[in-house]
């Protein structure tokens, strides 16, 4: 996500006394705040419980299927911006047709994800992500040969991107 757009975690928990409680916690600082709800007049009856339960476990495939959805999308725009920041940080170290190439190509995929982000379903990101993996890391390993050769021996700070998701529960 970019740096400009908060990442907030939100946790909703209904207690057996019919007591909600909702917190939410902003991951890049680490502030949390939360709030109970208790309603004493309008609560739902077991039954009523019980078939919210049951809706839930009806709807869980679609909700994974979902979340392994907007985790390929998430993961595909997440490397193609990370390959558009090597890109214009390290421009002078790519050869003009392989940056034509690289640049094109990570072009290419963010439009895709801008038109298709709502139709497309997890497996296609996955497929573009592939795709776009097998242009980048090629020209992004030759840079890397081509900077040692040129540095011999001296460490540089270009490192290939590693993209790690963490699920928080």
């Amino acid at each position: 996500m970019p740096a400009c757009i908060p990442q907030v975690n939100i946790c909703f928990e209904i207690d057996a006394n019919g007591i909600l409680k909702c917190s939410a916690r902003e991951l890049a600082t680490g502030n949390k705040n939360g709030i109970a709800i208790t309603e004493h007049s309008g609560r739902l009856s077991k039954g009523e419980i019980q078939r919210m339960v049951k809706e839930a476990e009806k709807y869980k495939s679609a909700d994974e299927e979902y979340r392994h959805k907007v985790k390929a999308m998430n993961d595909l725009e997440k490397y193609a911006l990370e390959m558009k920041r090597l890109l214009k940080c390290h421009w002078r170290k790519i050869g003009p047709k392989d940056k034509r190439k690289m640049g094109d190509a990570v072009d290419q995929r963010i439009q895709w994800l801008d038109w298709n982000f709502l139709l497309a379903e997890a497996g296609k990101f996955e497929d573009k992500m592939k795709e776009l993996e097998s242009i980048c890391e090629p020209i992004v390993k030759k840079m890397h040969e081509n900077l040692d050769a040129d540095a011999a021996g001296v460490e540089t700070s270009i490192s290939v991107p590693k993209i790690e998701i963490i699920e928080l529960d």
